[in-house]
């Protein structure tokens, strides 16, 4: 059951946050530009993908504390 934990939290720190981390920069980066350019379809564009650039980001930091529920409910923990 350790190394199960240690499996899944050495996955959670080394490559899903930090994956996660860049594309979420990424994202954020490209919508701010295309709200700078100002063109009226770019900025409507911009305005509807920051929603899903949200929920992804919520998304992202739940997963790593529901891992963790399930870890603790096998009988591990933190």
């Amino acid at each position: 059951m350790t190394q199960l934990k240690e499996a899944i939290q050495k996955f959670l720190d080394t490559q899903l946050i930090p994956v996660a981390a860049t594309f979420i920069v990424a994202a954020v980066v490209i919508v701010g530009c295309a709200l700078i350019i100002g063109h009226r379809q770019v900025v409507d564009w911009a305005k509807s993908h920051i929603y899903h650039i949200i929920a992804g980001t919520v998304l992202v930091y739940l997963a790593s504390n529901i891992v963790q529920s399930f870890i603790t409910s096998l009988g591990a923990s933190f």
